[in-house]
């Protein structure tokens, strides 16, 4: 009875750690993927990071992407903490990759 009282709490204990700690594991994960240490980037690029994570932890290929296609993303995410969002915007607009991800999260298929 103990055995299995434990199999149904642990999993419920890990999915409440992961719940209460969702705002590290993501950018931790995007880090990772992007090969990232964003130490000495600004508090606004951190919550940008941050924001971004959520939605790249939705892109199943986001690791194999080039390091190109990487760098870009980075410079996007970045650049969304600035003030003005038309750098923002105009990289965003040109990221191919990312572009075609966020419409196939987006889509119904």
């Amino acid at each position: 009875m103990l055995k299995s009282a434990f199999l149904f709490v642990a999993p419920a204990r890990s999915i409440l750690d992961y719940a209460l700690n969702w705002d590290m594991y993501f950018p931790r994960q995007i880090t990772r993927a992007l090969n990232l240490t964003p130490a000495h980037w600004t508090p606004p690029q951190k919550q940008a990071l941050e924001n971004w994570s959520l939605v790249l932890a939705l892109i199943p290929d986001l690791a194999r992407w080039t390091s190109a296609e990487k760098n870009q993303l980075v410079r996007i995410i970045r650049a969304k903490s600035s003030a003005n969002e038309m750098p923002y915007l105009r990289q965003a607009q040109h990221h191919r990759r990312l572009r075609e991800a966020l419409l196939r999260l987006g889509s119904s298929q």
